[in-house]
C-alpha cells in the first residue's frame, strides 16, 4: 500500500515534454518576452516627415539588442534592406530588455525624421522598443530621408528637328531648363539652371544632389513647338 502511494505521488510530479513546452510558452507570453516569431517592421520614405508618396529602396535598417536604454546600442542582432516599396522586416532575438531599430543613411542622404506607433523615437534614425513587446504595435516604424546637397551631377541630352527618333537635324540655340522639387509632376518645383543647345543640339545641366524630383523642360524656339509627331513651323 505504501509503495503504491509513493509511486503515485512520484508519477503525479512528472510532466511530459509537451506539457513543459506549453507551460514555458505560457510563461513567456505572460512576461511579454520576445519570441522567435516576433518581428519589427516599417518603411523608409523620401521627403518631409509624413509624406509617404515616395518610397526609398535599398536602405539598410538594422536591429540591435541591449539591457540598457538609449544611447546604449548594445549588440548587433540582424539587418536588412528596404524593398521597392520601402518596406523592411527585422527578426527579433530573445534575451534583451531593449530593442533598437537603426537606419543607416545612404551616401548623400540624411534622416529628417521618424515615427512609431508604440516605439520610442530617439533620433531621426533611431527607434527604441523596451520590453514587454506583447500587446504593442510592432509595425509602422517609419523613417524619412532627404538629400544633403553635398554632391553634383549633370543631366545631358540633345534637341532635334523632325520626327521622333530622327537625329539627322540637331537644333542649336534651344533653351532648356531644369527645375527641382520634392513633389512629382505636375509640381515642377523651382528653377535650378538654364542652358542652350550647342551647334550639335547638345545641352548639359549641372545640379546639386538635394531634390527628390528633377524636371527637364524645353522652351520652344519661336516658330517651333514640341510634339510626339513632328514639329511644325508657325
Amino acid at each position: 500500500m505504501i509503495l503504491d502511494r509513493l509511486f503515485s505521488a512520484r508519477r503525479a510530479s512528472v510532466f511530459s515534454v509537451s506539457q513543459l513546452s506549453l507551460l514555458f510558452a505560457v510563461a513567456i507570453a505572460s512576461a511579454g518576452i520576445a519570441t522567435a516569431q516576433t518581428t519589427l517592421q516599417g518603411r523608409v520614405y523620401a521627403g518631409e516627415v509624413g509624406d509617404e508618396s515616395v518610397a526609398l529602396a535599398g536602405v539598410t535598417v538594422s536591429l540591435w539588442g541591449a539591457n540598457n536604454p538609449y544611447p546604449d546600442m548594445g549588440g548587433f542582432i540582424t539587418s536588412t534592406t528596404t524593398d521597392a516599396t520601402g518596406w523592411y522586416q527585422l527578426q527579433v532575438e530573445t534575451g534583451w530588455e531593449f530593442y533598437h531599430i537603426i537606419e543607416t543613411n545612404p551616401e548623400g542622404i540624411e534622416s529628417v525624421g521618424a515615427t512609431s506607433v508604440d516605439g520610442i523615437v530617439r533620433t531621426s534614425d533611431w527607434i527604441e522598443y523596451p520590453i514587454p513587446l506583447e500587446g504593442k504595435t510592432l509595425t509602422g516604424n517609419k523613417f524619412w530621408d532627404q538629400g544633403t546637397g553635398t554632391g553634383e551631377f549633370t543631366f545631358e541630352g540633345s534637341v532635334y528637328e523632325g520626327e521622333v527618333g530622327d537625329e539627322s537635324r540637331p537644333l542649336p540655340g534651344v533653351e532648356v531648363t531644369i527645375r527641382g522639387g520634392n513633389n512629382s509632376y505636375p509640381d515642377t518645383g523651382e528653377l535650378i539652371a538654364t542652358s542652350s543647345t550647342n551647334g550639335e543640339g547638345w545641352y548639359g545641366l549641372t545640379v546639386e544632389d538635394r531634390w527628390e524630383f528633377y524636371h527637364i523642360i524645353e522652351v520652344n524656339s519661336r516658330g517651333f513647338e514640341s510634339s510626339r509627331r513632328s514639329p511644325r513651323r508657325r
